[in-house]
């Protein structure tokens, strides 16, 4: 099974401590005893909160025993065409959301599943994306 990792796992796993921070590791530690966990580039990009250097992202993703993979052209589009529906359809939408947007396109593309605590667009806008 591989399953990706959305941001806000990592940060709870990677910043202060919540009440989120034990359930994210559990959640994580079970996707890795079930298989490879991947990340979206998207989402990679909230390690940086938290380190120096890219020799310090690539150090950690080998330890916490995740890969990044980048988008393809097809997951590129799948979100830009999601993203472009959500937007005719909200009558309030957000322009911050773009990024969920590539981050279940390329779920769509790569994983079994999805782990992330905002299920929200991922719910509504990738039926077909187990969560």
């Amino acid at each position: 099974m591989i399953t990706a990792i959305d941001a806000d796992i990592l940060v709870d796993i990677l910043g202060t401590p919540n009440q989120f921070t034990g359930a994210s590791m559990n959640t994580l530690d079970d996707a890795r005893a079930a298989g490879s966990v991947v990340i979206a580039p998207d989402a990679a990009v909230a390690l940086t909160l938290y380190l120096d250097s890219p020799g310090q992202m690539q150090v950690l993703m080998e330890e916490m025993e995740m890969r990044i993979i980048p988008h393809t052209f097809e997951s590129i589009h799948l979100a830009g065409r999601v993203w472009i529906d959500y937007r005719r359809r909200s009558s309030k939408p957000k322009d911050r959301v773009l990024t969920d947007f590539l981050i279940g396109s390329h779920a769509l593309d790569f994983v079994d599943a999805l782990i992330s605590r905002d299920q929200g667009y991922f719910r509504t806008y990738f039926l077909k994306l187990k969560k």
